[in-house]
């Protein structure tokens, strides 16, 4: 029994060592530096696009909320204007 689990921790141990890409030895680290770059790139398209959408959501918030505030006061304004003729 236990030089079964021992034969089987020896295979283990030897394919775990193998990567799973075809390139050669020399080119690994090569494969696994463009892969990171790509994640990277990716996280920073990602996170560019999420920042212009809550930029321009609250941007698009406040001047709303602006636009309606100067809307009042012009309109008050107005009103006032009439009042006092």
């Amino acid at each position: 029994m236990r030089s079964t689990i021992a034969q089987i921790d020896d295979a283990a141990r030897i394919y775990s060592d193998l990567r799973l890409t075809s390139a050669a030895p020399s080119q690994r680290s090569i494969v696994l530096g463009l892969n990171e770059k790509i994640e990277r790139s990716l996280l920073k398209i990602f996170l560019t696009v999420v920042g212009l959408v809550f930029l321009l959501g609250a941007g698009g918030y406040f001047s709303l909320s602006a636009f309606r505030a100067w809307q009042v006061r012009r309109l008050l304004a107005e009103a006032n204007a009439l009042v006092n003729e």
